[in-house]
């Protein structure tokens, strides 16, 4: 992937070693503009002094502007639930495939994504859930299936498309930090 946007939510740097870090939507524009074909940005305007609704909105309408990008939202629940969205993430997530945005999110519950995210989901990475909303919904999704995820175990994953079946697969260990 050379296009790449990560919206950082909860300010988790270290964990995106190989992107850009950017603070501010000055930054984020002028760098959007100098070298429009490769990036790959983990941002959070917090030098801004903009609330996050804000900051979320002028990058999404930023995302908005450029074709053929993966946008992915850290932690989607701090800005968006089962009841509200932004319009700008809506225009995304229902319109940006016909300029080639590739929409992401992390959430740890499935059931507080909002509907139109879920409904419009390809695919899905779960890991371990036990909450009965959670379950009940994957499971409308992937059909019984979605029963085995209350059975995966630490760092095992299941994986659901809408075009393939889905797949149990242990996740790599993460490196220790010394």
């Amino acid at each position: 992937m050379s296009r790449v946007i990560i919206y950082d939510t909860i300010l988790e740097e270290k964990a995106f070693n190989d992107f850009e870090k950017i603070h501010s939507f000055s930054q984020l524009s002028e760098r959007l503009k100098s070298n429009p074909r490769f990036f790959r940005i983990a941002y959070r305007g917090i030098d801004d002094n903009l609330d996050i609704n804000t900051d979320f909105d002028y990058c999404c309408k930023a995302v908005w502007c450029l074709r053929d990008v993966h946008f992915a939202v850290e932690e989607i629940g701090h800005l968006s639930n089962s009841w509200k969205m932004p319009v700008s993430l809506q225009t995304i997530v229902s319109a940006g495939r016909h300029k080639g945005i590739h929409f992401y999110c992390t959430s740890q519950r499935a059931s507080n994504i909002n509907p139109l995210i879920r409904a419009l989901s390809t695919s899905i990475v779960t890991f371990k859930q036990t909450e009965p909303r959670d379950i009940e919904w994957l499971e409308a999704v992937m059909g019984d299936d979605a029963q085995r995820v209350s059975q995966l175990g630490l760092h095992e994953k299941m994986e659901w498309s809408d075009y393939a079946h889905s797949s149990n697969t242990p996740v790599a260990e993460p490196e220790t930090q010394e």
